[in-house]
């Protein structure tokens, strides 16, 4: 990594109005302006300086191939003094490549809070080479222990200043692990007192405007679909001496003769899921569930009227699946006869006049990809789409589609590769 000098004032000019792209852009200010002791502005007419911004909007920047460009990241960064990209394949990866370009500079966060960063005092910014795409998709930390409020705030902060991308809040507001902190479980020193669940859920309602600020990937809850769709709080793992209700007995697993709370704590407890009743129940909270964070909409009622009108039961889909598979031969037979090559219809499409490619009709390929499932679910008609999803194969389907090597290959933005465009 060479050296150059550095000019009085630095210039960022951000190729994105992205809040997290943004947020990214402020990140940057901060530490150069505290490494440099120059004066540092985000300018988007700035001829000269770093350039911040998504790899598909910025021509020349090579798109590495991923599976998923919102979900998968990927970074690129070049830089010569002051000047240069500093670039990732979705938002959350720009912010990602600002803390690799920092790193590459020589700041350090060694563990959560300002008072864990280093930033060196620098005269001169390096030269920096770098484009890569991590090993795992999702890197990240689930909340655990005892913590308040500034500990998870500080972390979510931290994580992706190291390169992880995603944070887990257990529960659907983490009660337990706060207020073990705030009560001072296990600490005979110091008194504390309990913290109001309503306050729990204030504070993950705050982490959760956090997480969104950095485009960090966002998991939920995981404990409580068990409880609390029974009417029993399952906020902790604490032992009580208590028994199931008859009234919620009967959706409980039976261990030697008797369905009650595994040791007294509901959280531990399984359910009998040969129990049709339970099975609706559960289904029934977690559509609520996800009605409740993602709202309505007419394309979502849809999906959920058709999806039910379409469900199969598990003796039902293994009569069809044994269907499938006795019928398959003459069924292949006949479809072989019947379908046209890819090759053959596509230049028909082409002599018609129509279109052949998703963006002659105004959408990226990573949207076609995603109306696959999409298309699935608002349907009750057994298609070959429902075909695909009940052998498993829908998901390797579209990866031979959407492939390196396939009919529309996706590019790290979510379109054709550069190569096809041109």
């Amino acid at each position: 990594m060479s050296a150059t000098s550095l000019p009085q004032r630095l210039a960022i000019r951000v190729i994105s109005e992205d809040p997290v792209i943004q947020f990214a852009a402020e990140e940057l200010k901060h530490y150069l302006a505290r490494a440099t002791g120059r004066e540092v502005a985000v300018d988007t007419a700035a001829a000269e300086g770093l350039v911040l911004g998504l790899m598909a909007d910025l021509p020349g920047v090579p798109a590495p191939g991923v599976a998923n460009p919102e979900l998968d990241d990927a970074i690129h960064i070049d830089t010569r003094g002051a000047s240069g990209i500093v670039a990732g394949i979705n938002p959350r990866s720009v912010l990602l490549a600002v803390y690799r370009y920092l790193t590459e500079l020589g700041c350090r966060w060694v563990r959560p809070g300002d008072d864990g960063a280093y930033v060196p005092s620098l005269e001169q910014l390096g030269d920096v080479r770098v484009s890569e795409t991590p090993s795992y998709r999702h890197r990240g930390v689930c909340i655990e222990g005892a913590v308040s409020y500034e500990h998870v705030r500080d972390m979510v902060d931290w994580l992706p200043k190291l390169g992880f991308n995603g944070y887990f809040i257990q529960f659907r507001e983490a009660h337990t692990f706060f207020d073990r902190w705030y009560r001072h479980t296990g600490n005979p020193k110091q008194a504390g007192e309990a913290l109001p669940v309503e306050k729990a859920r204030e504070y993950t309602e705050q982490l959760e405007k956090e997480i969104k600020r950095r485009g960090l990937l966002y998991h939920k809850v995981g404990h409580g679909w068990t409880c609390e769709p029974f009417g029993i709080p399952g906020l902790g793992w604490e032992e009580e001496a208590r028994s199931a209700p008859p009234e919620v007995a009967k959706y409980l697993a039976e261990v030697r003769g008797k369905r009650d709370f595994w040791k007294g704590v509901a959280l531990n407890t399984n359910l009998c899921y040969s129990n049709p009743e339970v099975r609706r129940i559960i289904v029934e909270a977690v559509v609520a569930y996800a009605r409740e964070q993602l709202g309505h909409n007419e394309l979502g009622d849809v999906a959920e009227r058709e999806l039910r009108a379409k469900h199969s039961r598990p003796e039902q889909l293994r009569e069809q699946l044994e269907a499938l598979k006795a019928g398959w031969p003459k069924l292949r037979e006949r479809l072989r006869a019947q379908l046209l090559p890819v090759a053959t219809l596509r230049q028909m499409l082409h002599d018609a006049g129509a279109p052949t490619e998703p963006e002659q009709i105004g959408i990226t390929r990573a949207r076609l990809r995603q109306s696959y499932w999409q298309a699935f679910c608002l349907r009750r008609r057994f298609t070959v789409l429902d075909l695909a999803v009940r052998t498993g194969r829908l998901a390797g389907c579209l990866e031979e589609i959407f492939g390196p090597n396939g009919l529309w290959p996706i590019s790290a933005a979510g379109s054709a590769p550069a190569r096809e465009q041109n």
